[in-house]
């Protein structure tokens, strides 16, 4: 079962690379979703481009293999800006941002400091800003979701010339399918998702407790239409274990919460994980 966290630096000040591990594993996390920022994977993660930065590179590679000592895998999130989503912006995604992060991997002398997976966080609520749907008639909400669907092909399509075994998931905000803009991503849009996804991570960044409820009408068409895997990113202000117990118990509850394609659970936010050192997780966290 997955129980992830966004983290977007490990390098954060006060932090070492064993104390933002250490954070992690305290909240018996097992995955990190680790954001490379909108340039830092461009301009200094390449191990074989001239410009790269060898000092990021060699940080990045020593949290990997810490993490990997603690049993948590590493997935690269890259392309965190909705420009992302147009067509003018696709080939850059992938030559500047996914085939650097494919390069990286192809560097690497052993799989404990190899990236897992790669997850985007482009959220296609704009071509500018955050969550502007309001306004835009059905035809252009169509556009930029079949623009959106067009990124994440030439994407698989990086992945899979790479013959990398790694797993692609996309975060996908509540607002994809917010009863006020009920055509911004129909049921069956779902399902066209799932084809060039191996996971769709459903966010709802609400609920401090643990809560879901502006998921349900999207959790629903992604289980029982798409029946894709999915993992619920739930809100916590200040997570704990018992938060993801919490969240975790919801989600068993939930009706379209299906065995067979839940993965798990990602926390938000990175900035208030509990500091280092601490109690252990309580052993529900390790076995449901």
């Amino acid at each position: 079962m997955v129980r992830a966290v966004w983290l977007y630096s490990f390098r954060d000040p006060g932090w070492s690379t064993q104390d933002a591990v250490t954070r992690v594993s305290k909240l018996g996390l097992n995955r990190v979703f680790l954001s490379l920022g909108q340039t830092l994977d461009h301009e200094r993660l390449d191990p074989f481009d001239p410009n790269a930065d060898n000092n990021y590179i060699g940080q990045v590679v020593g949290f990997v293999q810490a993490a990997s000592n603690a049993g948590i895998d590493i997935h690269a999130m890259t392309l965190e800006s909705p420009q992302f989503t147009l067509d003018a912006k696709h080939a850059s995604a992938v030559q500047n941002h996914v085939q650097h992060i494919l390069n990286y991997n192809e560097a690497q002398a052993t799989a404990a400091t190899m990236l897992k997976g790669i997850h985007i966080d482009t959220e296609t609520a704009s071509t500018g800003g955050e969550h502007v749907w309001d306004g835009v008639d059905d035809s252009s909400l169509d556009l930029l979701l079949d623009q959106y669907l067009g990124l994440l092909q030439a994407i698989r399509i990086a992945i899979t010339t790479s013959s990398q075994n790694l797993e692609f998931s996309a975060l996908l905000p509540w607002w994809f399918n917010a009863p006020a803009h009920a055509n911004t991503l129909p049921h069956g849009n779902a399902t066209l998702l799932a084809r060039s996804l191996d996971v769709l991570v459903l966010q709802d960044y609400g609920g401090s407790d643990g809560r879901t409820t502006h998921l349900d009408p999207f959790g629903e068409a992604t289980y029982t239409v798409a029946k894709a895997p999915t993992i619920i990113g739930i809100g916590s202000n200040y997570p704990s274990s018992a938060d993801l117990v919490n969240a975790e118990n919801i989600l068993d509850a939930k009706p379209w919460v299906l065995p067979v394609n839940y993965r798990g659970t990602s926390i938000f936010d990175y900035e208030h994980l509990p500091a280092a050192p601490g109690p252990a997780a309580p052993s529900n966290l390790v076995v449901r």
